[in-house]
């Protein structure tokens, strides 16, 4: 039986996690179980649903996908290339152009509020997938590891190389 799991209730993720002390199930809040305050090490990967949210699907509006270009600088989140360079490719030159990126993928949290967008290069969104890390720099590490791209030669829109 797995003693830690994320849980979602609509479009909230809350990790839990079970207590042999009090010998039920319990949010972790700060690194410790709501229920007698015991520090926890919540490295779960499972996810149990405990309610539905909305099954509608939606990109952000014009102005969030404005905000959230401005806020990332008009690079791609998780390998933080600029969005228009190039990248050789499985040996073919590809451009990169934004997709974007249910933080929580939508699949397990069904959340299209502005702040689970972010802008993604298509070979990272591609990588990631619906896969759900607990933090943005532990998405990054996992999608660089597995890029490609980050090996290969970066050019420029003009055709310059840049090392």
């Amino acid at each position: 039986m797995a003693t830690q799991h994320y849980a979602l209730y609509g479009n909230v993720v809350m990790p839990r996690e079970y207590c042999p002390s009090c010998r039920q199930w319990a949010l972790v809040v700060e690194g410790r179980l709501a229920c007698c305050q015991m520090p926890t090490d919540l490295g779960s990967r499972q996810t149990k649903r405990m309610s539905q949210a909305p099954d509608i699907r939606r990109q952000p509006t014009e102005e969030e996908k404005r905000q959230i270009l401005e806020g990332q600088q008009k690079h791609c989140l998780y390998c933080e290339r600029t969005f228009g360079s190039a990248v050789i490719r499985k040996g073919k030159l590809t451009w990169l152009r934004v997709t974007w990126d249910h933080l929580v993928p939508f699949s397990y949290g069904q959340n299209n509020n502005a702040i689970n967008f972010v802008a993604a290069c298509q070979i990272c969104n591609g990588i990631k997938g619906s896969l759900m890390f607990a933090t943005i720099e532990e998405a990054q590490t996992y999608i660089v590891s597995l890029s490609e791209v980050l090996e290969s030669t970066e050019t420029t829109p003009s055709g310059d190389v840049t090392e």
